[in-house]
């Protein structure tokens, strides 16, 4: 996986957490729908030189038209701010964000590898969550 993927998918992650979201469904259609909504958002958002950066996590399996490789890509950093569990091993259902807000905030503010403006990160989380039904308190 290229740095600035791994870069990104922490900031998601860490956007999340930021939200008070601690978990989010890893397997099923709920998920290809969150990362439907995440890829379309930031294609339409950000600069094509930019999204090309982390274009390999959006990748599809040709026949089964699926986010197999972003789901590889996120079973790489666990351990690191999050882990998996489900009920049907080995496939997992849900991804726990096990991230403190204090070092969720430092990951988003630190732009040394990747940047994302913050309005778009919070846009691609909202997109998220309403395609794979995560519900999100309203801030206030």
């Amino acid at each position: 996986m290229e740095q600035e993927t791994r870069v990104f998918l922490n900031k998601f992650i860490a956007s999340l957490c930021v939200k008070g979201i601690d978990s989010i469904p890893f397997a099923g259609e709920e998920f290809q729908d969150g990362i439907s909504a995440v890829e379309n958002t930031l294609k339409r958002d950000l600069p094509a030189d930019k999204f090309n950066m982390i274009a390999e996590a959006f990748i599809k399996v040709p026949v089964e038209e699926i986010y197999q490789d972003i789901c590889s890509m996120f079973m790489e950093l666990n351990g690191y701010g999050i882990s998996f569990s489900g009920a049907n091993n080995p496939q997992w259902s849900t991804m726990t964000i096990k991230m403190q807000p204090y070092s969720a905030r430092r990951i988003i503010a630190d732009d040394s590898v990747f940047s994302i403006n913050s309005q778009i990160l919070n846009s691609i989380t909202n997109e998220f969550c309403e395609a794979a039904g995560v519900p999100v308190w309203e801030e206030f």
